[in-house]
């Protein structure tokens, strides 16, 4: 029996944001050592005492039985005037092939996939390969196109290869008869995590955080950590920073870099990225990322030329304006946290940085900081602008001051070892 209320009913609009919570086993194995092994039952263990993992997913399905080969002989086929006659050396043997690729040559370096690999077919359903005939020729595996392989993404075909170009890995190096799955990087699960489920837990926001909670489980034990001595310049650029709101900003680290360029981001780091779900830019904001991703403390790099004068973190006033990093013009909230220098504002802080100040392609001095804001100013500040960013749900939830510290120091610590700069705190 219903009855209605002797008040009105308000409809209360709550503001959800679910960011991918993918989690690399291959990145967790940077610090544990697995007791258990099998995936599914690491997901089982995860939502029933963390978080619900609402996926496993394994990289590189369509990898695991394929191998590099290389084509040994390219015959036209008697009975076809579009397909080929190939023979391909697997690295285990000759392997006899038809195959329709526009962009086939002697020599060439191709994916191949034997008897009895799962494929898909022209990037449709999946399909178990058996010895054929095509047109009176037997066929023994595939050569394969990156559709079918789910890594279209990675040899994106060229226009002058036709419209049937097959994966062309001539410029790669890799031996024949490597597995593709390991020379791409791509033997991982991937673990996707319901993060409603851990708003409480910002710890959680990282692998770092989830190879403690493995840890905690008795799924896995702990590997000893080592850790390098930075080696910094002795001659340190100076920026100066002054912080108008230390109740709001109660810790600010900061050092400035010298590099060569922003650089080619290493592959190992790429597919971490991209099996984790960000794009790959360049190497100095990809590490920022990549530390976002490891340890669950958010970084920002601006191009250090860009800013004049000393760096000042404030509350916004009423008619301040930023254009941030996606290029929009902002009106930012009475009491946004933001840092301005002597031509004005240039950071939105923990939510997103500005375009003027922005890492750009030309860039060879960084300035790189952590920060740890206040996460009710940053909650009000993205209800009132409409726009969220991972930082900012990160941020949100509260960065302890070690997580700051550790962050930075695991940036510097990167860019040193992938050896695109000079360090200068």
């Amino acid at each position: 029996l219903c009855h209605s209320p002797p008040f009105p009913l308000f409809s209360i609009r709550l503001l959800a944001y679910s960011i991918p919570m993918k989690i690399s086993r291959s990145w967790l194995s940077d610090f544990v050592e697995w007791i258990e092994e099998d995936p599914l039952v690491i997901a089982d263990e995860l939502t029933r005492c963390v978080g619900e993992v609402d996926d496993v997913e394994f990289l590189g399905k369509y990898l695991k039985d394929c191998v590099v080969g290389r084509l040994v002989t390219l015959e036209k086929h008697p009975n076809a005037d579009k397909l080929s006659v190939c023979t391909v050396d697997t690295g285990s043997g000759a392997a006899t092939v038809v195959c329709g690729g526009t962009n086939l040559r002697e020599g060439m370096l191709v994916a191949f996939a034997p008897l009895g690999a799962t494929v898909k077919w022209h990037g449709g359903e999946e399909m178990v390969l058996e010895k054929v005939k095509l047109r009176g020729v037997e066929s023994h595996g595939m050569i394969c196109a990156g559709e079918e392989l789910g890594i279209a993404s990675l040899f994106p075909p060229k226009p002058e290869d036709g419209e049937r170009a097959i994966v062309d890995l001539s410029t790669t190096g890799y031996a024949v008869g490597a597995r593709l799955a390991e020379v791409l990087e791509m033997d991982d699960v991937v673990f996707h995590i319901d993060n409603h489920a851990i708003t409480n837990r910002p710890d959680l926001f990282s692998h770092i955080g989830v190879a403690r909670e493995l840890v905690a489980l008795g799924l896995a034990t702990p590997k000893k950590q080592t850790s390098s001595a930075l080696r910094l310049g002795k001659k340190p650029q100076h920026i100066v920073f002054k912080n108008e709101i230390p109740h709001l900003v109660p810790f600010y680290g900061a050092c400035s870099l010298l590099i060569d360029g922003v650089g080619e981001t290493p592959l190992w780091m790429k597919r971490r990225l991209e099996a984790t779900g960000w794009r790959s830019i360049n190497t100095v904001i990809d590490i920022t990322n990549y530390v976002l991703m490891e340890t669950g403390m958010p970084l920002h790099s601006f191009d250090a030329d860009e800013i004049v004068g000393t760096v000042t973190a404030k509350s916004a006033v009423k008619g301040d304006k930023i254009q941030t990093l996606d290029g929009v013009d902002r009106v930012l909230p009475t009491g946004a946290i933001v840092l301005s220098d002597d031509q004005g504002i240039f950071d939105l802080l923990g939510i997103m940085g500005g375009m003027r100040s922005s890492t750009k392609q030309s860039t060879k001095r960084v300035y790189l900081h952590a920060a740890v804001v206040d996460p009710v100013s940053i909650r009000r500040a993205v209800i009132a602008l409409g726009h969220r960013t991972d930082a900012a749900t990160v941020y949100e939830k509260g960065v302890p001051f070690v997580s700051a510290e550790h962050g930075l120091r695991r940036a510097l610590q990167l860019f040193l070892e992938l050896e695109i700069g000079r360090a200068h705190v």
